[in-house]
């Protein structure tokens, strides 16, 4: 039978949910929702006070301005003053 062994990175069987863990969990899960309360009731005044009674919607027109269109001059191309030509190779098949 194989033993278990017992250092720092395996350490012996533990009761998962200890007094020491459970307390704590617990003071976590109280703080947790305490800070939920006073976010609720907090924000929910806030939100009363910051909307407007009424809100209303007026239509805006826009304004159109006349499009000017913009043309690019021609391009000038310039014509090769030495035309490059390159001649066939000799090529010699012997049948």
């Amino acid at each position: 039978m194989l033993l278990r062994p017992q250092h720092a990175l395996v350490g012996p069987e533990r009761n998962w949910l200890s007094p020491k863990r459970a307390v704590s969990l617990g003071l976590v899960g109280v703080i947790h929702l305490a800070l939920l309360y006073a976010l609720m009731t907090g924000m929910a005044q806030k939100i009363v006070k910051i909307l407007p009674p009424v809100l209303q919607a007026t239509i805006i027109e826009e304004s159109v301005q006349p499009k000017t269109e913009i043309v690019p001059p021609k391009p000038q191309m310039e014509q090769p003053t030495d035309p490059t030509a390159v001649a066939p190779p000799d090529i010699v098949i012997d049948t």
